[in-house]
């Protein structure tokens, strides 16, 4: 093209008789020719230079958008992630709380396959009751007037713990309620070290499995050495909240059962931390 043009300007310029040839005039148009040539290419130099500020400034804007895009798809994937996330950590919650309920409704199964193997008959029966019905002749051993509680009033709680025929007739009945009492403590241990907030739910669940005799023997048994322990739970979930206060061997033990944990189970905590 270069070429194409130079001819061009030679025949118009030979045309119009300013381009002849003798060398004098040769000299003239050499001259003419290099200014023009300078002006041109400076021309051409600039248009060359506003083309590629054209070029960068279009690429740079190309370069934004897909800035903007890949920005765009970054922020998508991030939500996309957060959204998997929270849904797997949904899913692990759903995984933990199935497996804590079915831990604590097995050992409430395996609580009630206990109670079911129960056979007791007190002294003043004529015939042993079996399974929850036995809590209430367990129960009437202990209300026995020989055993005197009924004579113990509130002032004397802790001695209704140290109360030697309480221990012996809870002695009587330890090979049977020693699993009983062993189990639901540690349904209690078991849900009150659980990170789930719904313990009042789970705790209504367990309490529902207790039959009244057997709160009024689990609150007499709570005063004693070997049950002392128990007496955290039964204040911090409220398992006696429901029982009968007839059952109470004295209307005065009322007093004893809003006021627990006794100090001897205090201190059974303090030497335990």
């Amino acid at each position: 093209m270069a070429a194409v043009i130079s001819i061009f300007v030679l025949v118009f310029f030979y045309l119009i008789g300013v381009l002849h040839f003798s060398p004098a005039e040769w000299s003239e148009f050499g001259d003419f020719m290099a200014g023009a040539a300078g002006v041109i290419l400076t021309a051409l130099t600039f248009l060359a230079l506003l083309y590629t500020v054209h070029i960068q400034t279009t690429e740079l804007g190309l370069s934004r958008n897909e800035l903007r895009l890949t920005r765009g798809e970054m922020m998508q994937n991030r939500e996309e992630l957060a959204r998997s996330a929270q849904a797997l950590d949904q899913q692990v919650n759903a995984i933990k709380v199935q497996n804590f309920e079915r831990t604590l409704f097995d050992s409430l199964r395996f609580l009630n396959e206990v109670v079911d193997q129960f056979e007791y008959q007190s002294p003043v029966e004529d015939r042993p009751r079996k399974g929850a019905q036995a809590f209430f002749s367990m129960y009437h051993l202990i209300a026995h007037p020989n055993f005197g509680l009924g004579a113990l009033g509130a002032e004397d709680g802790d001695q209704i713990g140290a109360h030697q025929p309480l221990n012996q007739a809870l002695d009587r009945l330890r090979p049977l309620l020693a699993t009983y009492f062993r189990t639901l403590y540690n349904i209690y241990r078991f849900l009150n070290e659980s990170p789930y907030a719904e313990r009042v739910y789970y705790n209504r669940i367990i309490r529902s499995q207790i039959p009244d005799h057997a709160m009024a023997i689990l609150f007499y048994n709570s005063l004693t050495e070997r049950g002392i322990k128990f007496q955290k739970y039964i204040v911090k979930y409220n398992i006696l909240d429901n029982i009968p206060h007839e059952l109470l061997l004295n209307p005065h033990h009322a007093e004893i059962m809003e006021n627990l944990p006794t100090e001897a189970a205090e201190q059974v905590e303090i030497g335990e931390g």
